[in-house]
């Protein structure tokens, strides 16, 4: 029991601070549908909240739905654009500096930030202003919802902490059992964001027409906000400084060392390609998280008209089969090194990067054909198909991030990993933007036309599928040339010896 204890250190926080931010983006989103619904409706007491909750939602045909959810989705788009603007910049300077100090500061300021977040919400719910409808939910108060955002990427948000949180495992194992910590990371992350959007539908469903829904919401975040800050700091020791030689970083650096990073010339000749290459790949990769969050929820609502709790408890199960596989891949990866699983001459070793990446791509594929099939089949089976083969489908995440940690130097590894936390931001943004555009311009005039955006990134994820087979041909290289450069140098310094 005690060797179990001493092998969990932030896999806690990534639980947690996942399960809270992830429930948030969920409860943030109805809240903007909510407070445009009152705006309109020009609302003045709780018990009208029915009418936006719910009525107005089964009511697809209604000019005031569509001009609502319109509204909301562009006052999601500004919250995001604010987050993900602050996060990534913010991100950069927290990398440079968890590379080169301490990992503490990175990953117990986004928890603080964060927490001061759901402190605002809660204030400006209670806060009535001598009406029955808080400040919050009027036009003029989704400003605050602004400002929080603001404030969670200054203080470096889920890009900071996360990029924080893999780089200290990373540093902390060896590169044999360096994939299996990361995927167990990476499974707390989706087990985060399973119970993340389980206990956020469980409310709704519980509290259907009552602000309830937001003072329990934002109180359970706030609450595990707290016992996260406490965690960090009773662990702070685990948080081992690097090499004093670094410990000075100009403040110009902190910035512009994570693009350094990435550009400068390695050791060997294919290595700076191999980054760029998995840099490019990821890029599609993270085009189909943007089409299962954002796209899927106005997808659900929309096409299969799907009440906010389906769509929640569908998101948990996703997360939750995920983060259950993801736990089984370091167990299979033992079995397979230990040679437990062995069948003649096969399954005699762990599966490599490169494996999991296409087993998960291909997962990817399938899963998202499946989504966008549901709407031209007209069936809700086909969702319940893509729940299946999704289940792989998280694995190429923490290979990708195994192997790029690889590559770079022990120092670069929160750097590298801010890199791609800020690639997934961007995606999602512009993603989000992008996807919503083509949506409303383009397809949903078509009959079953939005499928087709879900079935088109299906068939991406096989290009970045082939980008890492012609990757995997390049470590090879690589590794032939490291090995031939060591071999090499014990014969330089014996053939003086022979003269």
């Amino acid at each position: 029991m005690l060797s179990i204890f001493r092998f969990i250190s932030i896999e806690p926080v990534v639980f947690f601070y996942v399960l809270a931010i992830f429930a948030e983006y969920d409860v943030v989103g109805d809240l903007f549908y909510v407070s445009k619904c009152i705006d309109h409706l020009k609302l003045n007491a709780t018990d009208q909240l029915h009418l936006c909750t719910e009525d107005l939602k089964h009511n697809k045909s209604s000019e005031i739905s569509n001009a609502v959810s319109k509204e909301a989705n562009n006052a999601q788009k500004i919250y995001n654009g604010i987050l993900y603007a602050t996060s990534i910049a913010s991100s950069f300077i927290a990398a440079t500096y968890a590379d080169r100090r301490s990992k503490f500061w990175p990953i117990i300021i986004p928890i603080i930030g964060s927490a001061i977040v759901q402190l605002f919400v809660l204030g400006s719910l209670f806060n009535n202003f001598s009406e029955e409808i808080p400040f919050l939910l009027r036009s003029k108060g989704v400003f605050i919802i602004f400002l929080c955002s603001c404030i969670s990427g200054i203080t470096g948000g889920t890009s900071t902490l996360l990029s924080s949180c893999f780089a200290h495992v990373a540093e902390k194992c060896n590169q044999s059992q360096r994939t299996s910590r990361i995927t167990i990371v990476e499974a707390c992350l989706f087990g985060g964001g399973f119970f993340g959007f389980t206990f956020a539908g469980a409310i709704f469903r519980r509290y259907p027409n009552s602000l309830e829904r937001y003072d329990l919401n934002f109180g359970l975040f706030l609450a595990i906000h707290l016992l996260m800050i406490i965690y960090v700091i009773f662990k702070r020791r685990m948080f081992t400084k690097p090499n004093r030689a670094h410990s000075q970083v100009a403040i110009t650096m902190l910035f512009t060392s994570v693009f350094r990073t990435i550009n400068r010339q390695r050791a060997y000749r294919y290595q700076r390609r191999i980054i760029y290459l998995i840099l490019i790949a990821f890029i599609i990769i993270s085009y189909w998280n943007v089409a299962i969050t954002t796209m899927l929820f106005i997808y659900t609502r929309n096409m299969l008209k799907w009440p906010p709790w389906k769509y929640s408890y569908f998101s948990s199960a996703k997360f939750g089969l995920s983060g259950i596989f993801l736990c089984l891949l370091p167990v299979l990866q033992y079995l397979l090194g230990s040679g437990k699983m062995a069948i003649g001459n096969y399954f005699q070793q762990p599966l490599n990067d490169g494996t999991l990446i296409t087993i998960g791509l291909l997962s990817r594929t399938l899963a998202i054909i499946m989504i966008g099939l549901s709407t031209i089949a007209s069936s809700d089976l086909f969702m319940i198909f893509a729940l299946v083969s999704i289940i792989f489908a998280e694995y190429p995440i923490p290979a990708i991030r195994s192997m790029i940690s690889k590559i770079v130097e022990p120092d670069e590894k929160a750097q590298m990993f801010a890199v791609l936390a800020a690639i997934q931001s961007i995606c999602f943004f512009t993603g989000g933007i992008g996807f919503l555009e083509i949506y409303n311009a383009v397809l949903e005039p078509i009959s079953n036309g939005p499928g087709w955006i879900f079935i088109t990134i299906g068939f991406l994820q096989l290009l970045s599928m082939f980008i890492f087979w012609y990757v995997g041909y390049l470590i090879d290289q690589t590794n032939t040339e490291q090995m031939s450069i060591t071999s090499s140098v014990p014969n330089a310094r014996e053939s003086p010896q022979n003269e």
